[in-house]
C-alpha cells in the first residue's frame, strides 16, 4: 500500500475515532452535570425589572396595573396606581395625607437605562395633588353618592387595555361608606366607568379623556384583567360581600360596545352563567364561579409558548395569620376549566418601627410585556390595616412613616416552576 492510499484509507476511520471520542466526552459531560436550561446574566435578568422608588414628588401607592403602550418606544407601559402618596405644598419632600385616589406612571426600558418610570397626576391652581382621573361632577351616580356620603366619590384605575390604537382605561366607582370586613375597609364600589384616550404616546397631562359608563352593577365588578377574545373584550369580576359568593365571574362586551360604537356597555353587557352560556343579563346571582378565588384584582394573559390563559392573584391576605402568596392560575380557555398552577411564597415587610396597623398584602399580578424568557415578573403591594376605629388615625400616621409599605414589589417567577404544582419561595 502506497502512503497515499495509507493516507486515503485511514483518513475516514480517524474521523470516525475522533468522532465517536466526541459523543463519550459530551456523554461524560452530561453525567456529571445535569442538565439545564443555562441561565442568562444576572445584569441581563434584571434589565426591566420594574422599581417604584421615591420621585417626580411620587411617594407610593397600590394598585399597579400595567398596561402595554404601541408607541414605539422601548418596552413602553402604563402604569395605573390607586390612592398614592404625592408631593403636598404645606408637606414637601415626604409622605403626607390626604391622598389622591390615583395617579398613573409611564415607563420605558432599554438595555442601557434600564427601567424608567415617570409619574403624573394633576394640580390644581394653588399647586394641591389631584388624582389623575376624576369622576364628571354631573354624573347620576355621582350627585346621588354626595347626596348620600355628603363626600366627593373618587375612582381607582382597574386595569385596561389599547384596542385600535386608542387606550381604554376601566375606572371603579368608589364612594365612603362606613367600615366593613376583616380588614375594616371604609368604602364601597358602585359600578365602572372607562376613560378613552385617543393617543396614548403623547404626554399624559395633555390627553384629552373621555369618560362614559361601563357598568351600574354594584354587585359584580370587573376585576381587571381585560383582554380582546373572539370579538369581545372580557374581564374577571368579583361579587360585592353583599352578594353572598366568593370567587371570580366573568363578563364581556362585544368589541364595537366597548369602544363606544355602537349600544351601550350597561345594557349590552353579558356574563358566563351557571348554565356555561354566555346571557345578557344584570343578575349576579345567574353569573358562574369561574376563578375560585377571593381576590379583588389579577392580572390576565395568554400565554404563546404553553397556549394557556395565565391569571396571576394575590388575595388580600394578614400577614399574621398565613403566607403571603402569589398563585398563578393557568385554562386552556377563558371560560376554564381553570387550575391552580403554582403558588409563590413572596417576602411581607414591616413597618419601619413598632406601631398601630396589622400588615396585610394584596395586589397580585403579572406584566408579562416585561417578563424574560426566563421569568414572568409580577408585582404585589403590602399596607396596614386598623384594628379598631380607634386605631385608624394611628394607623395611617404608621404607614406615612414605613416607607417599605404601599408600593408596589416586584418578583420574578421562574417560568419554569410556574406550570408545575406546588409552592415555591421566591426572593424580591
Amino acid at each position: 500500500m502506497t502512503r497515499n492510499a495509507l493516507r486515503t484509507a485511514s483518513g475516514p476511520r480517524l474521523a470516525r475515532a475522533c468522532l465517536l471520542a466526541c459523543v463519550l466526552l459530551v456523554a461524560l459531560l452530561g453525567c456529571l452535570q445535569p442538565s439545564r436550561t443555562p441561565a442568562p446574566p444576572a445584569e441581563a435578568r434584571r434589565t426591566c425589572l420594574p422599581s417604584f422608588p421615591d420621585g417626580d414628588g411620587w411617594y407610593g401607592g397600590d394598585g399597579a396595573f400595567s398596561i402595554p403602550l404601541p408607541d414605539g418606544a422601548a418596552e413602553a407601559s402604563l402604569w395605573l396606581f390607586g390612592d398614592s402618596f404625592v408631593e403636598r405644598p404645606d408637606s414637601p419632600g415626604r409622605r403626607a395625607y390626604p391622598y389622591v385616589s390615583n395617579t398613573l406612571g409611564r415607563s420605558t426600558c432599554s438595555p442601557h437605562e434600564g427601567f424608567q418610570l415617570e409619574r403624573h397626576w394633576h394640580r390644581d391652581a394653588e399647586g394641591r395633588p389631584l388624582p389623575f382621573f376624576a369622576p364628571p361632577a354631573d354624573a347620576a351616580w355621582v350627585t346621588r353618592a354626595r347626596a348620600a356620603t355628603g363626600r366627593d366619590p373618587w375612582y381607582w384605575p382597574f386595569g385596561g387595555l389599547v384596542l385600535d390604537g386608542r387606550l381604554h382605561v376601566a375606572l371603579l366607582r368608589v364612594v365612603a361608606a362606613a367600615p366593613r370586613g376583616p380588614l375594616r375597609l371604609p368604602f364601597d364600589a358602585v359600578g365602572m366607568d372607562v376613560a378613552r384616550i385617543a393617543d396614548p404616546s403623547a404626554p399624559p397631562e395633555t390627553w384629552q379623556i373621555e369618560i362614559a359608563s361601563l357598568s351600574d352593577d354594584a354587585l359584580l365588578l370587573p376585576a381587571g384583567g381585560f383582554v380582546e377574545s373572539d370579538g369581545h373584550v372580557v374581564a374577571f369580576a368579583f361579587f360585592d360581600r353583599e352578594a353572598g359568593s366568593e370567587g371570580l365571574a366573568l363578563v364581556r362586551w362585544p368589541r364595537d360596545v366597548f369602544l363606544g360604537r355602537s349600544g351601550d356597555p350597561r345594557i349590552d353587557q353579558e356574563i358566563l352563567g351557571t348554565d356555561g352560556r354566555w346571557q345578557r343579563s344584570r343578575e349576579s346571582t345567574r353569573a358562574a364561579i369561574v376563578l375560585p378565588d377571593s381576590a379583588t384584582e389579577l392580572s390576565l394573559h395568554f400565554d404563546a409558548g404553553s397556549r394557556t390563559w395565565i391569571a396571576v392573584t394575590l388575595p388580600p391576605t394578614p400577614v399574621d395569620d398565613a403566607p403571603v402568596e402569589l398563585v398563578v392560575w393557568r385554562a386552556p380557555r377563558l371560560t376554564g376549566p381553570w387550575t391552580e398552577a403554582r403558588r409563590f411564597r413572596v417576602e411581607a415587610p414591616t413597618h419601619a418601627a413598632p406601631g398601630p396597623g396589622e400588615p396585610f398584602c394584596y395586589a397580585g399580578k403579572a406584566h408579562p410585556q416585561l417578563s424574560t424568557p426566563y421569568a414572568l415578573r409580577a408585582t404585589y403591594v403590602c399596607n396596614l390595616a386598623a384594628p379598631s376605629a380607634a386605631d385608624e388615625l394611628p394607623t395611617l400616621r404608621q404607614l406615612a412613616r414605613s416607607p417599605d409599605l404601599y408600593r408596589p414589589i416586584a418578583v420574578e417567577i421562574p417560568i419554569s416552576s410556574s406550570s408545575s404544582t406546588g409552592v415555591s419561595t421566591i426572593g424580591v
